[in-house]
């Protein structure tokens, strides 16, 4: 998968997660924290990346849908981080 590809990928995440109502504040900021990891990827920042989704990941009471989508988020970035070094 290109980084083309990866952008586009990312992008539509936020786009569908901003969408979506959240019930819950422990929610919105990890809605928040998600969104700013995938503004630093974007960015090439992977390493401010996957501090944005170690702290969406201390929120408690969070869908699994949501947790399963912040993981593989981090290991994305995790992965970039040390394909670049």
């Amino acid at each position: 998968m290109g980084f083309a590809a990866m952008r586009r990928i990312i992008f539509l995440k936020c786009a569908l997660m901003a969408m979506m109502p959240s019930a819950m504040a422990a929610n919105d900021n990890a809605l928040l924290k998600m969104q700013e990891g995938a503004a630093a990827m974007l960015r090439g920042k992977y390493d401010q990346a996957v501090a944005s989704y170690d702290l969406a990941l201390k929120e408690k009471d969070l869908p699994q849908a949501r947790l399963a989508g912040i993981h593989n988020d981090r290991g994305v970035a995790n992965w970039r981080l040390a394909r670049n070094d």
